[in-house]
């Protein structure tokens, strides 16, 4: 993710590789790169281009990011089944961990 500071004005290839490689990393390091890239996405030609508006997605909700992700997904008129995917795969996750965390939570209560 560092190399990516090298790159003052990345192209949409660099822009999907610095996204998945944030999705991947989804450490808070990674949230704040997702994020520092996301008004240059929006401001350039970039956001024209659904792949890099997935993947910007994609790397804010495996961050953790999930309102700046449905801001995103929101504010993109035509939306992909991949953006689609991204969005439930998120809820999905916040589900699952607010199910374990009640869980856990009545295990303990006992």
């Amino acid at each position: 993710i560092n190399l990516f500071d090298q790159t003052p004005n990345p192209d949409d290839v660099t822009l999907l590789l610095l996204l998945n490689a944030c999705a991947e990393d989804g450490s808070p390091r990674a949230l704040d790169k997702a994020k520092q890239v996301l008004p240059k996405v929006l401001e350039s030609e970039a956001k024209k281009n659904a792949r890099v508006i997935t993947s910007l997605i994609d790397a804010l909700v495996k961050c953790g990011d999930l309102v700046t992700a449905e801001n995103v997904f929101r504010d993109f008129a035509s939306k992909s089944v991949e953006m689609y995917g991204a969005m439930m795969k998120g809820r999905f996750a916040i589900s699952v961990r607010l199910m374990f965390t009640a869980i856990l939570f009545r295990v303990y209560r006992q």
